[in-house]
């Protein structure tokens, strides 16, 4: 039975996701606000990005909650886990590894190029199925635990094509077209039914139905063989595509609206893709003992022959179409002063394997000092939690370092938050653009801030 456990263990919590943090990723003054939104444009000719990465990840609970820290180790606690932990525990995590990018930016457009490669996740699972994994089924010996889990997982790289152009002194549109080639990949399309342990011999009655997919892992339930490992350089498990639409409005002199959607599009799984199923009741006497203390046992062959021929464990190869979760991101910029600006942010996020939306928003503050220094603040809520960032851009050289964080707390008190987020990042900038006659930029008439180019974003 601790085989079926480390299963659901594997699909809950493995797959880790709920709303991600990154508001300031637009403002961030860098190559980095392109990806974001590609109405944006550089004030450089050239823009090369060296390399940037990102990770974020959020809960609606805090570790604390769940467990405590001993010897710089995370340990889980049942029975902070039954006191604390919400009727429904949602996970979420994102990793973004940006490679070599470049834009060129040519008086009223720009157009380049990126790869970078992403990882995200999503999961769901019930507080009382999270206790039975957390310390075991003699705690809950004789209650009937529902089985209720949701989640998806997807790694892949990302190759992107963008451009950029101003229309007029109002308006400025992007996109981007994005070729997608998938790493792995996995989704629960439905899992129900419920567990008992027996108080007396903990021997445990199962009820399961469960369909799941899976594309580029060595996984099969008809096997012996459980490891399970993501390949992140791999290339060729899946191929897709999809799209970012941006648009950039200036209303007057002082008040710019930038809005963007990313992530319209799709990946189609075949190689190495299975569909797995459970589908059946019975009861798995081949437990000794309460599964997580130090006397457990039990007979590993006998194991997988009762799963497999009384839950019905199956799989089989079968092709998948897995959409990527669109993203809605916009920004409300109003100028202060020539180096001082008021932003607010508003971010939603929609989820194809588990239903709703996830969103959030901000308000910030951002200060400039010419191209040497932009420094900026954000305080907001984000899935419920209050969180409050910061963010910094140092350019010297043409050689820019950028980094932002969307919830400060998490670097001091990691256990104590809800939310983490950090972005860094590495570029070059070449031939700062000097507009001669017509101007396209919205503030090249404030001379006291020394800039002559657009500066669509802090």
């Amino acid at each position: 039975m601790r085989i079926f456990l480390l299963l659901l263990l594997v699909s809950c919590l493995s797959v880790l996701a709920k709303a991600q943090l990154d508001f300031q990723r637009s403002l961030s003054y860098s190559f980095d606000a392109v990806t974001a939104n590609p109405a944006l444009l550089q004030d450089h000719r050239v823009s090369i990005r060296i390399g940037s990465s990102m990770q974020s990840a959020s809960a609606n609970f805090e570790l604390n909650d769940i467990g405590t820290e001993r010897d710089e180790n995370f340990l889980l606690q049942g029975s902070r886990l039954a006191a604390n932990a919400p009727e429904t525990l949602e996970l979420s995590t994102r990793f973004d590894i940006a490679t070599l990018g470049f834009n060129i930016r040519r008086d009223r457009f720009q157009f380049g190029a990126h790869h970078a490669i992403r990882f995200e996740a999503t999961s769901n699972v019930n507080r009382e199925l999270a206790l039975v994994l957390a310390q075991g089924n003699q705690a809950s010996a004789g209650e009937l635990i529902p089985v209720l889990i949701e989640g998806e997982q997807i790694s892949y790289h990302e190759f992107g094509f963008h451009y950029g152009i101003h229309l007029n002194q109002r308006f400025a549109i992007g996109g981007r077209v994005k070729v997608l080639s998938g790493s792995a990949a996995a989704q629960i399309n439905s899992a129900s039914g419920s567990i008992r342990t027996d108080p007396n011999s903990f021997a445990i009655d199962y009820n399961l139905s469960v369909d799941a997919q899976s594309a580029g892992y060595n996984f099969d339930l008809t096997d012996e063989d459980f490891s399970i490992a993501i390949q992140p350089f791999t290339l060729d498990k899946g191929f897709g595509g999809a799209v970012d639409l941006g648009v950039v409005v200036r209303p007057s002199r002082k008040l710019e609206l930038s809005l963007a959607l990313t992530d319209l599009g799709a990946i189609s799984w075949s190689t190495d893709a299975k569909e797995h199923f459970v589908n059946g009741e019975g009861t798995y006497v081949g437990v000794i003992g309460n599964v997580f203390d130090s006397t457990f046992s039990f007979d590993i062959e006998n194991s997988l022959d009762q799963l497999q021929n009384q839950a019905n464990l199956s799989s089989v190869d079968q092709a998948f179409t897995m959409r990527l979760s669109p993203k809605l991101q916009g920004h409300l910029r109003y100028r202060l002063s020539d180096a001082t600006d008021l932003t607010l942010a508003a971010q939603t996020r929609s989820l194809d394997g588990i239903d709703g939306l996830q969103s959030g928003a901000s308000v910030g503050i951002g200060q400039h000092f010419g191209d040497f220094l932009h420094v900026g603040g954000i305080v907001g809520v984000n899935q419920g939690e209050f969180i409050y960032g910061g963010r910094a851009s140092v350019m010297l050289l043409g050689i820019q370092v950028f980094a932002a964080a969307d919830h400060l707390p998490s670097f001091f008190n990691l256990y104590g938050t809800k939310s983490a987020h950090l972005r860094v990042g590495l570029s070059l900038n070449f031939n700062r653009i000097e507009l001669a006659g017509k101007r396209y930029g919205w503030f090249d008439d404030e001379l006291s801030t020394g800039r002559t180019t657009p500066d669509n974003y802090l």
